[in-house]
């Protein structure tokens, strides 16, 4: 916790736990053992250890949302050092820390709340310290006393510790994890005092304490959790309780519960690290209650507890739900927009999903979903400039030629057909159609480059690059699914001994299908946006298929030399992987209608599902040249050394 919403965020998730196990608590009070009901805070710790939404998903999504909404509107005119405006809530680990110097009124905020953690943790330390201190001032315990702590110890299987007497305290109590000291009354103690704190020192009570004091300190200024961490200490006295009666018999427990009663209004030490019969007049009353109460618990009533506790700990140390994807609005709130900023992309297929419906929605709330935390301003100057240019799509979209760079990291283009392409005045642009003799609305598409990356852990996002671009369409079919030589592909050259080598590979990657309508999903599910209907966006989607359009091309570097040295000239493509087809072309270079080139290539689908982009098979070839069957000139290369980083993705 590095800023006051990451404290604000992890102490609501804690709280909403501890909520539910107050109420679960309540209504097993009376069929579940003592055990149990302290055991079950086992969870509360380990989700007080668990950053907040650590995996993407909440026990209530409405109040972290309205938390982020309430960050965004405060954090907005400020210039804090310890948080972003737009960036996300996110808790690190489960312990504050301060990572600069405060600037601004949110950031003087956690300041003052790590003060007070300091404080608090420095009065728990002084006060045990203290209590030290004065356990110096008490001197051994008679003979006849240690012979009673070693009776109580060997009849009931218990370890002894070191003994003392102190003046002035009503009763006896345990001091120490490492050295523990059992500390007596002037007058002594009965053997079933003696063994309720012997039994907190056989079950480490005292550590515990330590534990539950440090996530008090941390959790000071959340009344709340104050009062749940008192429940806590009551519960671990009524369980020590429970052991007590469950080794007596009979009248012993009764003279049990009336020692307890005589302590109702001694004071007891408060100091971490401690334990002691005592725990104030109240909490008492209520022990006496469960005492008169008191049932040893069948066997079987273990097992209900474990499992009861196993089927509890997945949803409250994880969470319930993940931030849900705001609604497909055109024009979002700001609540919409700032709960986004949760949500997660847990695939590179999911993020470009995303982010392609909110292009095509012109939602600015699914582009922060799918866009990295600090592009908001972005994000809105794309959405205002998607309104402007009145861009209309036809629903379906591809992503073509994504290239690895460094890391996880893809450059690629989102491609979009579309029926009607605008000029920068507004107007359709328009085509002559030779066959109906007429001008028409030109085809096109909509191109534009991004870049895919992992931001963090399960969290993919799409990064806008270079602005939007539009392509005309020269044919409306075949469709850009199967490559278009209209549209940019990648590309590299070669220059050989005898002519240069050209290779050209298109990657065209789909999602889900091209519409609502594809047989996919419900068309009552499907999204409506200013005459485009598509699927709602998938954020945990996959690439559903997979296509490559490669071309390989040869030009001699002197033709006429190559015409009077032979009579074919040969070309063939050879690839490693045994079921890609080798490409073969020739040419009688002595036809006048040779130009000097050899030309061949084709595509095929590839891969299956997929998370994240892949290279086809065909990526890696080999280029070999015959003059009249006679070996020429061989190339080789690799697609993951010729595609990385290739720049020329758009040429």
């Amino acid at each position: 916790m590095t800023n006051l919403w990451s404290f604000l965020l992890q102490t609501l998730e804690v709280s909403w736990t501890a909520l539910f196990l107050l109420i679960l608590k309540r209504l097993l009070a009376d069929k579940l053992s003592p055990r149990w009901q302290y055991g079950v805070w086992g969870v509360l710790f380990l989700r007080l250890l668990i950053p907040a939404g650590a995996f993407g998903r909440y026990l209530l999504t409405f109040p972290a949302a309205a938390l982020q909404t309430a960050k965004e509107t405060a954090e907005a005119s400020l210039s804090s050092v310890f948080c972003d405006p737009f960036s996300p809530v996110r808790v690190s680990i489960g312990i504050p820390w301060l990572s600069g110097v405060p600037k601004s009124a949110t950031d003087w905020l956690f300041v003052l709340y790590l003060a007070g953690v300091l404080f608090c943790l420095a009065r728990y330390f002084l006060s045990y310290v203290f209590l030290r201190l004065l356990l110096r001032r008490g001197r051994p315990v008679s003979e006849r006393q240690q012979k009673q702590i070693t009776d109580v110890c060997s009849r009931y299987g218990l370890t002894p510790c070191r003994a003392v007497i102190l003046n002035g305290i009503p009763s006896a109590f345990v001091c120490g994890v490492f050295s523990p000291v059992l500390v007596l009354p002037e007058k002594g103690a009965d053997d079933k005092i003696l063994l309720h704190e012997l039994l907190h020192l056989h079950s480490m009570d005292a550590f515990q304490s330590i534990l539950w004091s440090v996530c008090r300190s941390i959790h000071w200024c959340n009344p709340f959790l104050q009062y749940v961490f008192n429940r806590i200490g009551n519960d671990m006295e009524s369980l020590c309780d429970q052991r007590v009666l469950e080794l007596l018999e009979g009248e012993e427990r009764r003279k049990y519960g009336e020692i307890l009663l005589d302590m109702t209004n001694d004071r007891y030490p408060r100091a971490p690290g401690t334990t002691s019969l005592s725990n104030g007049g109240r909490n008492i009353r209520r022990r006496i209650v469960a005492i008169t109460r008191f049932q040893k618990y069948p066997k079987g009533t273990a097992l209900v507890s474990v499992c009861i506790t196993l089927t509890l700990l997945p949803a409250l140390l994880t969470g319930i739900s993940a931030m849900p994807l705001p609604s497909g609005d055109t024009f979002p709130s700001s609540f919409n927009t700032a709960g986004a900023h949760l949500v997660r992309c847990t695939t590179a297929a999911g993020a470009v999903d995303t982010y392609a419906k909110g292009l095509m929605a012109q939602n600015s709330a699914w582009l922060t979903a799918a866009s990295p935390s600090q592009e908001q301003t972005q994000v809105d100057e794309l959405v205002q400039e998607l309104r402007q240019k009145n861009l209309f799509f036809n629903g379906d979209y591809y992503l073509y030629n994504p290239v690895p760079c460094k890391g996880r990291r893809w450059q690629a283009l989102l491609v979009f057909p579309t029926s009607c392409l605008y000029d920068e005045n507004g107007m359709p642009e328009t085509v002559y159609n030779q066959e109906h003799s007429a001008e028409e609305t030109a085809w096109g598409y909509h191109v534009f480059p991004v870049t895919i990356f992992q931001e963090n852990k399960n969290r993919w996002v799409v990064a806008a690059e270079d602005g939007h671009q539009q392509f005309l369409m020269e044919d409306t079919f075949p469709p850009c699914r199967y490559g278009s030589e209209d549209l940019p592909s990648c590309q590299t050259t070669v220059e050989g001994e005898t002519g240069t080598f050209l290779a050209s590979l298109q990657l065209i990657y789909t999602i889900q299908p091209e519409t609502a309508s594809g047989g996919n999903g419900s068309f009552f599910e499907s999204i409506n946006a200013g005459g485009t209907t598509f699927l709602p966006p998938d954020r945990n989607a996959e690439f559903s298929w997979a296509f490559y359009y490669q071309t390989f091309q040869w030009t001699a570097k002197d033709q006429s030399a190559v015409s009077a040295s032979c009579s074919k000239v040969r070309m063939n493509v050879s690839f490693p992987d045994a079921y890609t087809a080798d490409y073969d072309v020739d040419e009688n270079p002595g036809a006048p209608a040779w130009n000097g080139t050899l030309l061949t290539g084709g595509g095929s689908s590839f891969g299956g599902t997929m998370t994240e982009p892949g290279l086809p098979p065909s990526a890696d070839f080999r280029i070999t040249i015959f003059f009249d069957d006679v070996l020429q000139e061989s190339v080789t290369l690799h697609g993951k050394e010729w595609l990385y980083g290739n720049e020329n993705l758009c040429s």
